[in-house]
């Protein structure tokens, strides 16, 4: 077996703290890792070919490009892609890697660790949109067309049965979640 290669990353953390004067605030904390390729998944979550708001779709118009830059020096390495657009698996029904994806058999899950989420960094309450707009509406049916998708190495999936199976079946002990909608 060949040895896998050696992903060097410097993983960013936040954590919220208090200044000498009582003002909240968030710390940055970088701590480099290093991890097996073979061992590595990426998931790349909710990043629609359109959004209901201006600036979300914004966004992801100028993130996607270079997201697939970094999607495909990844693959080229040895690790899995697994593409995530949330409610539009019907437009990967004949994908290769959506039909890949569901011969997976299914893995039963451990029990859901018993934990309280850790305060959001933004103020979500306009529904992921800060340039105003109002009605919320399913904008998007598929991934960005910049991220490019390999029909016979990458996994299309928005279930966390069918992605959790996949990282046991595969080995995956680490997970990378791309994204900007999640």
């Amino acid at each position: 077996m060949a040895e896998s290669m050696e992903l060097r990353l410097n993983l960013k953390s936040q954590s919220l703290k208090r200044d000498v004067n009582g003002h909240i605030y968030w710390q940055v904390i970088m701590t480099p890792k290093s991890f097996r390729a073979s061992e590595t998944a990426i998931v790349i979550c909710d990043m629609w070919d359109k959004h209901w708001s201006r600036g979300a779709s914004e966004r992801v118009d100028e993130m996607a490009p270079r997201m697939n830059e970094v999607i495909d020096c990844a693959r080229r390495n040895g690790v899995q892609i697994i593409h995530a657009p949330s409610e539009t698996m019907d437009s990967y029904a004949e994908a290769p890697a959506r039909k890949r994806m569901l011969e997976i058999a299914h893995v039963p899950p451990p029990a859901p660790l018993a934990h309280d989420d850790p305060p959001l960094p933004i103020d979500d309450s306009d529904g992921g949109s800060d340039t105003g707009e109002k009605p919320w509406y399913k904008a998007w049916s598929k991934q960005h067309p910049a991220i490019e998708i390999d029909q016979e190495k990458d996994w299309i999936s928005d279930d966390g049965l069918e992605i959790y199976s996949l990282m046991q079946q595969m080995g995956v002990k680490n997970l990378i979640i791309m994204g900007v909608h999640t």
